[in-house]
Order: structure tokens, then sequence, then C-alpha cells
């Protein structure tokens, strides 16, 4: 008989939306009734009451009251919480069947718990905000100078020099002289083909050239051709005409051969001779070098049609 009554007495009666147990059933009912339970209804089980001690600030449990009392006085949030990584909430470990005035104590101190991790989430989300507004009032600047500076090379380009040559004549027009052989002969091929380019853009007025560089660091050339401006994105145009000025250059070796007609009995004369081809040529077989001598020659014509001067002297 004393075991049955033992048995019946170490039933409680669990209430899992409140963590709230009892032995006595009219104290469960009481519990029931109460304002924070109404919130939400959970489901009523009886079960076998966890053994040791839980902190319900970081959820961990402890065979020992000592050792649950040392964890209370380090149980805080992380550091990084700002203005709340100072407050400690102290834990109640009072026996829960002392009474309904326990459980309000430890159902607060839970509130505050949740409140101070909902503190911390509003307050990363601030600084998360803050940061992504001020990355965007970096980014929305730069767009709008991009766009204005394309926009203002565009009312140049079709306004200003829309009467500018055509690339093809151009060309067509480049002339190549003695002197501009002997200076590629002792500067080589990026200097010497450069030289022939640049001169006979600089011939010209700004708003003739038929080519205009609006980003020297990153190579962007505006080019004229069939009447109408249009950006070579692929260098194709440009590197064409760097092509096309190659071979004019080659073709006006005679003037050299001409100017010194016993050249082949000559061997300081064939040595300069062959100098002079391999210079005019570029002096590389390979399809890497010939790109790398190519884009140094695109990097001398970029800093001497660069648009960018043209727009400030015309305001635009």
């Amino acid at each position: 008989m004393d075991n049955k009554n033992l048995q019946k007495n170490s039933k409680k009666y669990y209430c899992k939306k409140c963590d709230y147990t009892s032995r006595n059933k009219n104290d469960f009912r009481r519990h029931l009734s109460t304002t924070k339970h109404k919130m939400d209804n959970a489901p009523i089980t009886r079960i076998t009451p966890k053994a040791g001690y839980h902190c319900m600030v970081c959820d961990k449990n402890y065979k020992y009251a000592s050792g649950l009392s040392k964890h209370k006085k380090k149980c805080v949030l992380s550091s990084d919480e700002g203005p709340f990584e100072n407050v400690i909430i102290e834990m109640d470990t009072t026996p829960v069947e002392n009474g309904p005035v326990d459980l309000e104590k430890k159902f607060l101190k839970q509130e505050v718990a949740e409140l101070k991790i909902m503190m911390k989430q509003i307050l990363n989300n601030q600084v998360e905000s803050t940061t992504n507004l001020e990355t965007l009032n970096e980014v929305i600047p730069k767009m709008g100078n991009i766009y204005n500076n394309r926009m203002s090379i565009n009312i140049y380009l079709n306004e200003k020099c829309k009467d500018a040559m055509n690339l093809t004549d151009f060309v067509d027009n480049v002339k190549v002289s003695l002197e501009d052989i002997l200076y590629t002969k002792n500067h080589g091929f990026v200097k010497g083909i450069s030289n022939i380019f640049v001169k006979q853009l600089q011939d010209m007025e700004p708003t003739q050239r038929p080519i205009h560089c609006s980003d020297k660091k990153r190579l962007q050339f505006y080019v004229k051709d069939a009447d109408k401006w249009e950006k070579d994105n692929s260098h194709e145009k440009i590197d064409k005409t760097i092509d096309d000025i190659t071979y004019k250059q080659i073709k006006q070796v005679k003037l050299w051969e001409k100017t010194h007609p016993n050249y082949l009995e000559d061997d300081d004369l064939l040595m300069e001779w062959q100098t002079l081809i391999r210079n005019m040529t570029g002096g590389t077989d390979s399809h890497h070098g010939l790109e790398k001598e190519k884009s140094s020659i695109k990097r001398e014509l970029g800093m001497s049609v660069e648009v960018k001067n043209e727009l400030v002297d015309k305001k635009i």
C-alpha cells in the first residue's frame, strides 16, 4: 500500500509551454488559469523531472548546484553585444514547489533573457543596415559619375567631332618618312610605330581625329568609322590600324636601301639593315610577344588622345 502511494505522489503534472511542474493537481489547475499560460495552449503530460540543474539563459545542464552557481557568475551572452554586454541575469535555483511567486520570477527572468537576445539581433541588424547604407552611398555617386562621363563623351563625339575623319581614311593618309624608319631602327618597334601613329594624330585638330581614348588605364577607345562613332571594346579596329601602319613602314624600307645601295657588300650596312628589318617587324615570332608590344603601343596612344583633356577645355 505504501509503495502505491509513493508511486502516485511521485507523478508530476507538467506544462510544456511554461516549463511548469507540480505534484498537486489543484496547483496545476490554478496554473492553467494564469494569464501567461493562456497566451498559448500546450499539451499536458506527466513526466519524470529532469535530473540536475539547468541554466535558462544558455540552456546548459549541471549535475550539482555548485556547478550551476559557478556558471551563473559567468553566464552572459557573447561579449560583442554592445550596450548589453554587462547585463548578467541571475537565475533563481529555488525549487518550483515553493509556490507561484517563484514561478513568476522564473517566467520573468526567461522573458528578460529572450528580450536581451532580441535586442542583440536588432542591434546587429542596425549595424548591418548602416554598413549597407554606407556602401550604397559610396556606389551611387560612382554610378552617377560613370553615367555622366559617358554622356559627356557621347555629346563631345557626336556634336563637336561629328566631322572627324574616318579611321580608314586616316590610315590611307599616313605617311612614313626616312626619319621615321631611322627612329624605329634606333628605338625599336613599339616606339617606332607609336611615333608614326601619334605624330599623325597630333598634327590634326582634336575634333578631326578618328580616335579618342576615354580611359587610358583601361585602354578604352572610341573610333569613328563608316561615319559613326563607336566604342572599340575588343580593340579590333585599333589593332588593325597598328598592323596597317606596320605594313606601310616595312614597304618604305626601300627608302633606306636607296640611300645605301651597296649595303649587301658592306658588312656594317648589312648588319644595320638586319636591325632595321627586325625592329620594323617587332622582333618576335610569338603571338604573346606581339600582343604585348601592341598593348604598349596602345598605352602610348591612350596618353596622347585622352578625351578627358578635351572635355575640360570644352567644359562639357
